[in-house]
């Protein structure tokens, strides 16, 4: 709430010992400043203007502290352990008794299962990512990594040259589109990690079937690639995921009835695009919904009082 205390708190950890140099730092989350506190955004940049314009300390950044003064010895950092969980990570996969604070300690016994549920999908993308995958290059793994430039800019143009960097040749229509399924899969397959998925209190939460969502994503990716089917066998794991909630008893009943349902495909897509065009005309030529272009190629409405008929035909396909 005061950026000159804070600068002067952060200052006063340093001791003048004669030293060359001390690094002070602090670890908090980004969402603290005005986000979860308003107007907190204000007081961090007054605290570095007060350090800088006093002259209190220098602001740096790790690699030039580090080459200005080369470390003397070596700690080994406590692996496992977080901020948030007394108990190291168990808080991302056991009942260890850390909650938010809607239902009671113990009741997280979910958080098991799901991780198991992500571990062995994890465990039947990566094989088959690689098989397919090693048709292209060299390194699967490299080049998913390498992925990051494409996610960051998605232009035809960039994704082109992508393309033709990490394969070193032209491919066809068909195997570009399997040779980004296959990256998607695979980003899909990090992303179904993300750590607020097990940070709350119940699996029924948002976060949770946001990861979840990400895992069906993942699946739909391999069947369309591979024609495997994993869904089965990661519902019957989330099936050991009891709830806290009435509404649904286990893990594998709020995936069907939450998630299943958000999946989408071109047939969807169509339907979205038939259904909004009795409320909005559409124009002869490309339709962008979200991440699919639409190539309208006829559009005829008739209006009788409050009741619309429209008739048409479309071409519809994946960004």
């Amino acid at each position: 709430t005061n950026g000159e205390v804070f600068a002067k708190r952060l200052t006063g950890v340093i001791t003048d010992d004669g030293e060359p140099a001390r690094l002070a730092h602090i670890a908090t989350d980004g969402e603290t400043y005005g986000h979860h506190y308003r107007y907190t955004d204000m007081a961090l940049a007054y605290c570095l203007h007060f350090l800088e314009s006093n002259k209190l300390a220098k602001i740096t950044v790790y690699g030039e502290y580090l080459e200005r003064y080369p470390p003397t010895y070596e700690v080994e950092i406590h692996e496992n352990t977080s901020w948030s969980c007394s108990h190291g990570i168990e808080r991302w996969r056991a009942d260890c008794g850390c909650h938010y604070g809607e239902y009671r300690s113990g009741a997280q016994q979910w958080r098991a299962p799901l991780r198991n549920a992500m571990d062995w999908l994890r465990d039947q993308l990566a094989p088959l990512y690689e098989r397919k995958m090693v048709r292209y290059g060299r390194d699967p793994w490299q080049v998913r990594n390498e992925y990051i430039t494409v996610v960051n800019n998605r232009s035809i143009e960039n994704m082109e040259n992508f393309i033709l960097k990490m394969t070193g040749k032209e491919l066809s229509y068909d195997e570009k589109v399997e040779f980004l399924k296959l990256l998607e899969m695979e980003r899909n397959a990090m992303l179904m990690y993300t750590s607020c998925g097990w940070f709350f209190d119940d699996i029924c939460g948002i976060e949770a079937l946001q990861i979840m969502q990400y895992a069906a994503r993942a699946i739909q990716l391999a069947k369309e690639t591979d024609n495997k089917d994993f869904e089965p066998g990661f519902k019957n794991i989330l099936g050991k995921a009891t709830t806290n909630v009435k509404e649904f008893s286990n893990g594998r009943e709020a995936y069907d009835a939450r998630v299943k349902s958000s999946n989408v495909d071109l047939n969807r897509v169509g339907a979205h695009l038939a259904v909004s065009s009795v409320f909005e005309e559409q124009p002869k030529g490309k339709v962008e919904i979200y991440s699919y272009n639409a190539d309208v190629e006829s559009y005829d409405r008739i209006d009788a009082g409050i009741q619309s008929l429209v008739t048409g035909r479309a071409t519809v396909q994946s960004n």
